[in-house]
């Protein structure tokens, strides 16, 4: 209790003097015990796609996950399907190598993402995730190699170790429900991970939805 109790009296502390001038404060990692003074949390871990939302589904809307590392000379196809991912589990993106804005077809698709999650953050931010979409029949599956990164204050050294290069396989099409913090309505986050159309089905309460997605298409389904 010593511990946890004075770390809990100065942050409250900073976290008090900072939301009165309308900041907010953050850290890195995910500590859950500290989510009622800290309001975001930096998260650099190596992604893999066998990975779950966990801490997505149990704490959203207590606070903000952001960061959402990629090599950028990841070719486009596992680039989208990575960020894509995150989008959906409520990330917040960012954490990039500045040299990927020479890459305009990556900027494009980080704008795409970003504008998607700007217009429904009454989900992806303030929202619940409630569960994850279940397709009818198969789905294609999308193959990703995401190459290794050098840890961030190393960028600029010649030489430094990258992590690993991470290969397999993400659905072709992914999806989530949730519940939007400022209406209380269920919904469908969906999205194409693949560069062509597909056509999907599935059970959203008591009715059938099928939908054809459009390449690299995220939508909201009511």
């Amino acid at each position: 209790d010593w511990y946890f109790a004075g770390y809990q009296t100065i942050l409250e502390r900073l976290h008090r003097t900072y939301r009165a001038k309308d900041a907010f404060l953050t850290t890195e990692g995910s500590g859950e015990a500290w989510m009622n003074v800290i309001d975001g949390y930096l998260t650099v871990t190596q992604r893999h796609p066998d990975m779950v939302p966990f801490l997505h589904a149990v704490y959203n809307g207590y606070t903000t996950w952001f960061c959402s590392p990629e090599n950028h000379e990841d070719d486009d196809d596992s680039f989208w399907a990575a960020q894509a991912r995150e989008v959906m589990w409520g990330q917040c993106l960012g954490w990039y190598h500045p040299l990927i804005l020479d890459l305009p077809n990556k900027v494009a698709l980080v704008r795409k993402l970003v504008e998607f999650r700007q217009a429904n953050v009454d989900c992806l931010s303030f929202g619940e995730m409630t569960g994850e979409v279940r397709f009818v029949g198969d789905v294609p599956r999308q193959k990703v190699k995401w190459l290794g990164r050098k840890e961030f204050f190393y960028w600029q050294i010649p030489n430094t170790p990258l992590s690993p290069t991470i290969e397999g396989e993400l659905p072709g099409v992914m999806g989530y429900f949730w519940k939007s913090g400022a209406t209380g309505r269920a919904c469908a986050i969906i999205a194409n991970l693949t560069p062509v159309e597909q056509p999907v089905e599935f059970a959203f309460g008591d009715r059938t939805v099928q939908l054809t997605l459009e390449p690299r298409e995220l939508r909201r389904v009511e």
